[in-house]
Order: structure tokens, then C-alpha cells, then sequence
């Protein structure tokens, strides 16, 4: 075996990992899959270990080369391909982010890793112990009206966590980064046909339809108050602080990417594209809740593969749906007539089945206003544009309405992030309305 041949392997097993991560990017990995890409893993390190020593043979036959052998170096994570789109205007690569990744690597100064909590502490008690790192990274951020802005590489950590907890994002929708205020893309709304041809036969022409959506980023903003004696004698309200500002803001942008009415300065959430349908008859004029008995086509899981099933009509491969947590509950207690707990049909067990409490159970639905919504969908076809920093600003001395901060010894914690809302193909989602 040769050198290159080694190489030529490595890249084969390298290449077979990045396809099982691909297909398995929006859900867990199978127990076999889990297997398959641990030998991949196993198999790369042998050939890694194999490729440094045959590199020492070959070394022999290049005269004045030295017999170092330097071991063999990780490959950087692939920024380009099929995850990276181009701006045709600036020529720039746009990289989207898959759930998986990350805005930014974490934040260090001279190697020291740096923490959100231990900045928010240090700025509000001015105790910096064991947080050298973070007081040097704040030495330039300090605002003239006597507040602090964090750092950039911090504020990436708080948007990944925003973006943890968002359910769209954890349903499979992508991230694309904004590097401005608007950023325009294509999308496909028709595709090209295909038919047999005879030979000498004319082939019928056909063209892909597009049309453009541009993102342009609103502001989601978040104002939290508190008291320094709370920041003093609490030993985790640091953490807790970071946690809830990702937390509130992961809330509303799941509620403006499912419901946004779009207008400014709201996104415009699934639920309000042209080309997504609106299924508000599965569950009747009024509503219906779900049971085991009626209406029928809602009965049970019925409303739900229904929906999978309409969209597979269309050429779509659904991947997710979410839903109220009510909804949830009403599925989990779902039995058969034997009273066994009654599990979801082929179609619905291969999906991932979410809920989050920003889709409400007051909707108006005919006489009923106890109504909800669930969302189905592939959730790779939803594209949330963000900017690519939260701003958290910390002050003891703002007014918050007629309060002054500093004359009652509080803090005030202001976070916002910029973002918009599109989709790349509206028939890819079906909302189903009237869920009591």
C-alpha cells in the first residue's frame, strides 16, 4: 500500500462520516448509525496512524529532506459546500448554520476561557476574582452613560443558547448569519418537468420559477431589573441571569417564526406565508378536541397523518411538527380500547414531535375560542436570518421609566438580537387549526 492510497481512504471515511452526519443532522442517530460512524471514527484514526508512518518511508526518497515526521494535523471544519450559499452580488460566501452549529467557537483571552456569568458578576459587584480573563476583555467595552457592553465572542455564546432552546431551530430550521441590516435570496416556487422522449422527438422546454425573499432584521429586545445586594449574595444569579435572557428570547422568536403577523417590526411567521396551507376543516368549523371517537379524520393521530401524508402529495418530506404543550398531553393519554397507551402510526413515529407554550389555546375557531394550531413541516425549509450579536448592556446608573438604577442600588441588564423569518419553500408546511 502506498501513501497516497492511504490519503485516498481517509478521504473515502471522511467523506462517509460527513454523510451520515448530513442525514442525520435534524434527529438522533439510530443505534446502527451510531455503531456505523464509531467504526468510521475508528477506521479514520488507524488510517491516521498508518498515513504518519508510512510518510517516514517515503521521506528516505527525497535526498536532503529531513526525518522529521510531523504528526498528521485535524482537518478544519468545512465551511463551504453545500451549507454555504453565495451572495451574487458581493460574491461573498453566506455560510447557514444547521441546528448543530454554532455562531462562534468559545470565547478566550490568552487561551482562558471566558464566561457571560463571570463578566455580568465582575460588572455588578466589581469583584473580578478568578475572572482575570473577563475583566482584561472588558477593559474596552465600557459605555459613556457608565454602563458596559459585553463583548462580542460573549455575546455569540448567548445567541447559541437562544438558538438551543428555540424550537423551530431544534425542529431542523436553518440559521443564516447577516452581515447587514437586509440580506436578499432566491428561492425555488416551481419546479422544471421531465418527460420520456422518442427519438428524434422534440423535448418540451420547462424553466424553474423563482422569486425573492429578502430578510430584514427587526429587533427583539429584553429589559431585566434586580438588585445588587441579589447579585451579591446569590451564588448561581449569574448563570441564572444568561440562561433566562436565552430563554426569553428564544421564546418569542419560536412565536414570531410559527404566528409573526409581519408586520413591522414582527417577522412574518409560517402561519401568515402565501403558499402554506391552512388546514382549518380537520377539525371542524368549531373545533374539535382530539379523541378517540370524532370528528372523523381527527380521531387520534389521524389529524397528523393526514398532514404527513398531504405533504408527501406535494413531493415534501416532512421532518417535524410542533404544537401546544396541551396538545402534547392529550396525545400521551391517547389509549386503545384495551387501555393501552396508543402509539403513533409509521408515519408520525419518524418524525420529531415538539410543543412550546408560545403557541397559545385561545385561538377562535367558529364559536370556539379554546382553540390551537400544531405546525408540520420540513423544518430545513425555514431560514431564521439573524445578526450575528446579541447586545447585552449592563448599567447601574439608567433610568428604567421614572426609577433611577442608581438611586435604588439596582442593575439593569438590557439584551436585544436583530432577526427575520422566511421560508424557502411555503408548500413545505401545513398548519392545522381548530385543536381543542
Amino acid at each position: 500500500m502506498t501513501l497516497a492510497e492511504i490519503k485516498n481512504l481517509r478521504t473515502v471515511c471522511r467523506a462517509k462520516m460527513e454523510d451520515l452526519l448530513g442525514r442525520t443532522s435534524s434527529r438522533e442517530m439510530s443505534t446502527e448509525e451510531n455503531q456505523m460512524f464509531a467504526d468510521l471514527k475508528a477506521e479514520g484514526e488507524r488510517l491516521a496512524s498508518l498515513e504518519s508512518r508510512y510518510a517516514v518511508l517515503e521521506s528516505f526518497d527525497k535526498p536532503g529532506t529531513p526525518s522529521i515526521v510531523r504528526p498528521p494535523v485535524a482537518q478544519p471544519a468545512k465551511q463551504n459546500g453545500p451549507d454555504a450559499w453565495i451572495d451574487p452580488v458581493s460574491g461573498k460566501t453566506i455560510r447557514v448554520l444547521k441546528p448543530e452549529d454554532k455562531f462562534a467557537e468559545d470565547a478566550t483571552v490568552n487561551g482562558e476561557p471566558l464566561s457571560v456569568g463571570k463578566c455580568l458578576r465582575g460588572i455588578v459587584t466589581g469583584k473580578w476574582d478568578h475572572a482575570e480573563a473577563e475583566r482584561k476583555a472588558m477593559t474596552e467595552n465600557t459605555l459613556g452613560s457608565g454602563g458596559y457592553l459585553l463583548p462580542s465572542p460573549l455575546s455569540s455564546q448567548i445567541i447559541d443558547r437562544v438558538r438551543n432552546a428555540a424550537q423551530v431551530i431544534r425542529a431542523g430550521a436553518i440559521t443564516v448569519p447577516m452581515d447587514s441590516a437586509t440580506l436578499a435570496m432566491a428561492r425555488v416556487t416551481g419546479d422544471p418537468t421531465a418527460a420520456w422522449h422518442s427519438e428524434n422527438g422534440t423535448i418540451a422546454s420547462s424553466e424553474p420559477t423563482f422569486d425573492r425573499v429578502t430578510f430584514t432584521a427587526q429587533t427583539l429586545a429584553s429589559l431585566a431589573t434586580m438588585s445588587v445586594e441579589l447579585f451579591e449574595d446569590v451564588a448561581n444569579l449569574d448563570s441564572l441571569v444568561t440562561n433566562i435572557i436565552g430563554k426569553v428570547l428564544a421564546l418569542e422568536l419560536d412565536r414570531a417564526c410559527l404566528l409573526g403577523t409581519g408586520t413591522a417590526p414582527q417577522p412574518k411567521g409560517i402561519a401568515n406565508q402565501t403558499g402554506v396551507v391552512i388546514d382549518n376543516t380537520t377539525f371542524t368549523a368549531n373545533g374539535s378536541v382530539i379523541s378517540a371517537s370524532a370528528p372523523t379524520g381527527a380521531v387520534a393521530w389521524d389529524w397528523l397523518s393526514k398532514q404527513i401524508s398531504a405533504l408527501w402529495s406535494v413531493n415534501e418530506n416532512p421532518n417535524a411538527v410542533i404544537y401546544a404543550p396541551r396538545t402534547a398531553g392529550e396525545l400521551d393519554l391517547l389509549r386503545a380500547t384495551t387501555g393501552q397507551v396508543l402509539p403513533p402510526p409509521g408515519s408520525v413515529a419518524n418524525i420529531q414531535r415538539l410543543f412550546t407554550n408560545q403557541i397559545p389555546i385561545n385561538q377562535t375557531q367558529g364559536t370556539n375560542n379554546d382553540c390551537s394550531s400544531a405546525f408540520v413541516g420540513d423544518f430545513s425549509a425555514a431560514m431564521v436570518g439573524m445578526r450575528r450579536d446579541v447586545v447585552v448592556e449592563v448599567s447601574r446608573f439608567a433610568n428604567v421609566g421614572a426609577t433611577s438604577l442608581f438611586s435604588t442600588l439596582g442593575v439593569g441588564i438590557r439584551a436585544y438580537l436583530r432577526a427575520d423569518f422566511q421560508v424557502a419553500r411555503p408548500g413545505a408546511f401545513r398548519v392545522v387549526t381548530g385543536i381543542r
